[in-house]
């Protein structure tokens, strides 16, 4: 089975898995927050938060030689109110 197969992009065709073999993961992931008010208060209104997280990790073990060594270098993006 494709080992990718439970992520929103798949295995790019094989290129993810040969990318993980390699010692490399590529990852994002995205959160959302709605909040609203939609009976009673002093009005009816709503609120919507969310954030992408994304990044890549590298296994340095398998890159470089250095055991039990993982660099990540991240980012993200939040938006909403």
């Amino acid at each position: 089975t494709d080992r990718f197969s439970d992520r929103l992009s798949g295995d790019w065709g094989g290129a993810r898995a040969e990318l993980a073999d390699a010692g490399v993961d590529v990852f994002a992931y995205y959160n959302a927050i709605v909040a609203g008010n939609v009976s009673g208060g002093v009005s009816k209104d709503s609120d919507y938060a969310g954030d992408i997280f994304y990044g890549t990790q590298f296994d340095l073990a398998k890159l470089a030689g250095w055991d039990a060594t993982t660099l990540t270098i991240t980012g993200i993006n939040r938006h909403g109110d």
